[in-house]
């Protein structure tokens, strides 16, 4: 059986753009579900933010400013959280997917979300 819109709404409407060109759509089910469709606009809008971020990162070899990016990234994550209408919880961050992270990427798959695996030498998470 396939999933049917009650209300017809326009995949447009709850798409995430990024540069003009559509980046990613929103779960739609998820939305119906967690009745998170009044926090539609920030949500995207933190979605834009969390991709604009994700653009400096890539751009910027300034150790300090990667680290101020991910602590920034980390707040959108609990924003997005509180939004979706689910619990803050740190655990739930798919940190290993930022751009420069190099914390090890399948065991934090693996672990998800029960555990997460910090490299000491990651430029965002890391010690150094």
């Amino acid at each position: 059986m396939t999933y049917r819109d009650p209300l017809h709404i326009h995949p447009d409407v709850y798409t995430v753009f990024w540069n003009n060109e559509p980046a990613f759509t929103l779960n739609k089910r998820l939305l119906d579900q967690q009745n998170a469709w009044g926090n539609l606009t920030e949500i995207i809008e933190a979605h834009e933010l969390k991709l604009c971020i994700y653009h400096l990162l890539h751009e910027t070899k300034d150790k300090a400013l990667i680290k101020s990016l991910a602590s920034d990234l980390t707040e959108i994550e609990f924003e997005l959280q509180e939004l979706w209408g689910f619990s803050k919880d740190k655990m739930f961050h798919r940190f290993w997917e930022y751009p420069k992270c190099t914390c090890p990427r399948l065991d934090n798959i693996d672990a998800y979300p029960h555990m997460r695996y910090i490299s000491i030498s990651c430029p965002l998470h890391g010690d150094e």
